[in-house]
């Protein structure tokens, strides 16, 4: 391995920080202009005066698709007593190693299927044998480009025990001497090594142990890496195919290699990009299979990767509204700021709201947290949402006994000073009707029955209220008075 010391000084001569290792060479990037660095030591073994001279050449030749310009080369001291080739690229992006090493599946797959496309692009304007590793590719907005690369063949034992993960991208055939020079096949197992840190982290810990297991073939079966996608995603066939698909690119014999094209494993991966999104993949198992077989994907990558917009999903599946109610609450826990999970707790125990609080009442715990449930997400409302909520408040204060809350909380929207009461919302109205009609207080109940019919003709008349307002209105109108009629008969 690359002693971090070393590294660390050489960072330091260069105001660079690395990416990783190249076939030839280790590859930063300036921190002042964002730009990339191939940095080979001087005493790299195979580096010969011919090809110190074809480095020289480097900056003047034309550009080339895909492939990034190179602005300088010169050579340096950065460390005592050793000189190092500095090759400066013209290029500001993201580098594929970063992307790979990240935590984003989706992400990952989705660039590993621009650079299998790109793969082509670069042997046309360069030449096969690349043998090019994640730290030679630069995504520009999204797009791979190829930092010029030095078409060497593979380095010298010695120097891929120093950095075994290099051996971790030679095709076998290379490795056991079988090739003379590497091809298209050994640039394909290199790319499909690389890529395929999508899914495992392959052991690169012993520079000897590596290279056998390379060239027996082995180096990359499961008994010697580290899984990195969630355990949820081996339900998704398109994952799995995507990462057999990149597989395949690293079958011991080379024409095994060639056996699927780069578009449409590209494709594959593409697909396995959306599906690693487990939004996604819940969704379409829904739309396939129904709401019990995703809520069952859904748990698993919760277990695997909690996320707020997974646990709103989970709690519009749950088939009992109690496991909804929790999944809405773990939401809330998983990210408060966001104001999506109150408005939907609110709505949810708005709608089922006679079902919850039957559920809940033997347990005085658990009502009051079904209480500070909807007082908190009314609390989070802004203005105008908080308005248009308030008659579902009141109708759920007064569903819980507590109906001098409701009428409290409407009063001063309702009624000014002087004790005259608004015309311009009816179903705030409604809802005081209601309060007062629960409290067993028939005259006020009918009152106010009397004077929303009064107002919806008049609003009917003045404008000034949505249509499907008044309808509304007139709705729970009819109803209320069914009730009253009910409950207080026809006289007062």
């Amino acid at each position: 391995m690359t002693d971090p010391a070393t590294v660390g000084q050489i960072e330091h001569e260069l105001g660079a920080e690395r990416i990783g290792p190249a076939m030839w060479g280790e590859i930063y990037r300036s921190r002042r202009t964002r730009t990339y660095l191939r940095v080979i030591p001087n005493g790299t073994r195979g580096l010969t005066v011919q090809r110190r001279h074809e480095l020289d050449g480097w900056p003047t030749l034309r550009p080339c698709a895909g492939i990034a310009p190179v602005s300088g080369f010169e050579q340096r001291g950065l460390l005592r007593d050793q000189w190092y080739h500095c090759i400066e690229y013209e290029i500001d992006g993201e580098p594929l190693a970063g992307v790979l090493a990240s935590g984003h599946a989706e992400h990952r797959a989705a660039a590993a299927a621009r650079v299998l496309r790109a793969l082509p692009v670069w042997w046309g304007a360069l030449s096969e044998g690349l043998l090019p590793m994640a730290s030679d590719v630069v995504l520009v907005d999204g797009e791979p480009w190829l930092l010029r690369m030095p078409l060497w063949g593979m380095p010298d034992p010695a120097t891929l025990l120093e950095e075994p993960s290099r051996a971790l991208h030679l095709a076998p055939e290379l490795l056991r001497g079988q090739a003379a020079a590497p091809d298209r096949g050994s640039d394909l197992f290199a790319m499909g090594s690389a890529l395929l840190a999508l899914a495992f982290r392959p052991d690169s810990r012993h520079g000897a142990t590596v290279m056998q297991r390379m060239a027996g073939g082995t180096g990359l079966d499961a008994a010697h890496r580290v899984e990195r996608l969630p355990s949820w995603t081996a339900q998704v066939p398109a994952i799995g195919r995507g990462v057999s698909g990149l597989s395949r690119l690293v079958a011991l014999d080379p024409a095994d290699r060639q056996v699927t094209g780069l578009d449409d494993l590209a494709d594959l991966l593409l697909g396995c990009a959306a599906a690693l999104n487990p939004l996604t993949s819940v969704r379409k198992v829904r739309d396939d299979r129904g709401n019990a077989a995703a809520m069952d994907l859904a748990q698993e990558a919760l277990r695997d990767e909690p996320s707020y917009d997974l646990y709103l999903l989970a709690a519009g599946l749950a088939a009992n509204p109690l496991s909804a109610l929790t999944f809405l609450e773990e939401a809330v826990r998983e990210d408060p700021s966001r104001p999506e999970a109150y408005t939907e707790q609110f709505r949810f125990i708005t709608r089922l709201r006679s079902e919850l609080i039957m559920m809940l009442s033997r347990n005085e715990s658990f009502i009051e947290r079904l209480d500070g449930i909807m007082s908190e997400a009314f609390g989070r409302f802004g203005p105008a949402q908080r308005d248009a909520q308030m008659p579902a408040m009141a109708d759920y204060l007064v569903a819980r006994g507590k109906r001098a809350a409701a009428t409290r909380l409407l009063r001063p929207v309702l009624v000014d000073g002087a004790g005259t009461t608004t015309r311009r919302k009816p179903l705030h109205k409604l809802a005081y009707g209601r309060a007062f009609l629960a409290a067993g207080r028939c005259p006020e109940a009918r009152r106010i029955a009397t004077e929303i019919r009064a107002d919806l003709d008049w609003l009917r008349r003045q404008g000034g209220v949505a249509a499907d307002i008044i309808g509304r209105a007139g709705l729970e109108l009819r109803d209320l008075e069914q009730k009253i009629a009910q409950r207080c008969g026809d006289g007062s």
